[in-house]
């Protein structure tokens, strides 16, 4: 076996597949695992984020492997529409996934949700079904489960919620909150209307850049992992955006003509730097926000495996 002195532990949470993958200097994959990712039932009574069986499946595949103890730096890449509340204990409530459809349930709840929501031209942020705009599950937590939002302490896009989990550290980042949450006013680089007349925007821990290094692996995440005790954990990022960043560095006119396709779960077609006034909300078109904080255009369409 190649003995390696520095890799990087990349965790890729899409909706379907999980991925781990240890990356060399070069961009080398050198190690690969997969995992099905499906949701699994929260003692609220909905499908929630599998985040404690995520966390097993990592523990025991890298505790199995020879180069974890290899791996320098880690960062989370996940799919969008997805939230993490913390409590004063770890997870305040089960992470919803965005499949749940809990406000088309209570028909008045969502009119009212409808009314209270910034216009696309604001958020540049469609309708979308179920609780594929992030801001549909909170305002189903806290208005069907009380309780449980009164436990919430922070909110974290769920990349950061990985980096969290890794070195305790608690962050937001663009990507995430720009991802068609209704949350996030892209063109003004601030939350929108209805997370700040909520409260929801105070819960939202600081902003960092998806690169930053967030903080060193705790002890405990450590021996649990076999990762090595000064490995660095980066914010991380929003994995449609991870496809697109290595092609932001593009001059000006090659970005003007760039389109981007990613394809996974959902195939996703990114054009960095065209105009958001021909944006069409009915026909799945919108802007997300790149990790550097800029507009782009978004559409996405369903893959069925």
């Amino acid at each position: 076996m190649t003995v390696y002195d520095e890799l990087t532990l990349v965790i890729d949470i899409g909706k379907s597949h999980a991925k781990l993958l240890m990356v060399d200097a070069k961009g080398t994959v050198v190690e690969r695992h997969v995992r099905d990712n499906a949701s699994v039932p929260s003692p609220l009574g909905y499908p929630a984020l599998d985040v404690h069986g995520l966390e097993n499946w990592m523990a025991q595949t890298l505790r199995a492997s020879a180069h974890t103890a290899c791996c320098r730096r880690a960062i989370a890449s996940t799919h969008g529409a997805a939230l993490v509340a913390l409590g004063d204990n770890g997870l305040a409530w089960a992470p919803m996934d965005y499949e749940f459809d809990g406000l088309s349930q209570h028909p008045l709840l969502a009119q009212a949700f409808d009314a209270a929501a910034d216009d696309f031209a604001k958020t540049l942020s469609p309708d979308l079904p179920a609780g594929l705009n992030a801001a549909r599950q909170l305002c189903y937590m806290e208005n069907l489960h009380p309780q449980a939002w009164r436990r919430t302490r922070f909110l974290l896009p769920y990349a950061q919620y990985w980096a969290w989990r890794l070195c305790g550290e608690r962050a937001s980042e663009v990507s995430s909150l720009g991802c068609h949450t209704h949350l996030w006013r892209p063109q003004d680089g601030s939350f929108s209307a209805l997370a700040q007349a909520k409260g929801w925007a105070s819960l939202f821990a600081p902003l960092r850049s998806a690169w930053e290094v967030l903080g060193t692996v705790n002890p405990e995440i450590a021996g649990a992992w076999g990762l090595p005790a000064h490995c660095q954990v980066h914010v991380g990022v929003h994995d449609s955006n991870a496809c697109l960043a290595r092609y932001l560095d593009a001059s000006a006119d090659q970005a003007s003509a760039l389109t981007v396709v990613s394809s996974g779960t959902w195939t996703v077609l990114m054009a960095p730097g065209a105009p958001t006034a021909s944006l069409q909300a009915g026909r799945d078109m919108l802007a997300n926000v790149d990790v550097l904080g800029c507009g782009l255009i978004h559409a996405g369409h369903a893959v069925i495996f």
